[in-house]
């Protein structure tokens, strides 16, 4: 019963780590507004799980409320990446905040003059929700991996994948030929920085 128990932490461990791994790293199916899921890794995943790891060595663990507000921090990446990959994909150029801003009322006025009132507030309604629906699974995931991390094992094993994704973005940063699919993805607070940058730029 104990080995079926620990089989069973290990899958929720591995799922909410695909789950993490998998909110920042997929890209746009093109050419369309959906996504893709795809075998790249996550920078920001590892050194998240790191930063857990060593809390946990300290007897240090996030509580409850340091990890709702990962959460809630991790649903803006989340769409920040969205964001950034659906741009690229479908307009082959990265969101200037500055200009494209001064197109939504335009918009906004546009759809509000041609479509339905009712279609207008369920559409409203249902974007609403987006950031709670995609908060939760996040927040499991965290918490799971928070929970798992008391274990001296399991973090010897977090270390080691975490570690592991930290020396391939920089053997990619250097330029050293990797495997197959070995692929890690720009982070996504280096999109958002991109972005202030440009429009502190713009603004001056």
């Amino acid at each position: 019963m104990s080995g079926l128990k620990a089989a069973l932490q290990w899958s929720l461990l591995a799922g909410a780590l695909a789950l993490l791994n998998a909110s920042l790293t997929f890209e746009n199916l093109w050419p369309t507004l959906s996504v893709r899921l795809t075998a790249a890794l996550s920078i920001e995943v590892a050194l998240c799980v790191l930063a857990i790891v060593v809390a946990a060595r300290s007897f240090r663990t996030p509580s409850p409320v340091v990890l709702r507000l990962l959460a809630a921090l991790w649903v803006v990446l989340m769409i920040g990446r969205y964001e950034d990959v659906t741009a690229r994909s479908l307009y082959g150029r990265d969101i200037n905040l500055y200009w494209d801003a001064r197109n939504l009322p335009s918009v906004g006025g546009m759809l509000s003059s041609v479509a339905k009132p009712w279609l207008v507030a369920s559409t409203i309604a249902g974007l609403s929700l987006v950031p709670l629906i995609i908060y939760l699974p996040l927040r499991w995931a965290l918490g799971c991996v928070t929970n798992a991390s008391k274990d001296p094992r399991v973090r010897k094993a977090l270390t080691a994948v975490a570690g592991g994704v930290l020396v391939v973005g920089v053997a990619q940063g250097l330029g050293v030929p990797l495997p197959g699919n070995l692929h890690v993805v720009e982070p996504v607070t280096a999109v958002y920085a991109r972005q202030a940058r440009q429009f502190t730029h713009e603004i001056s």
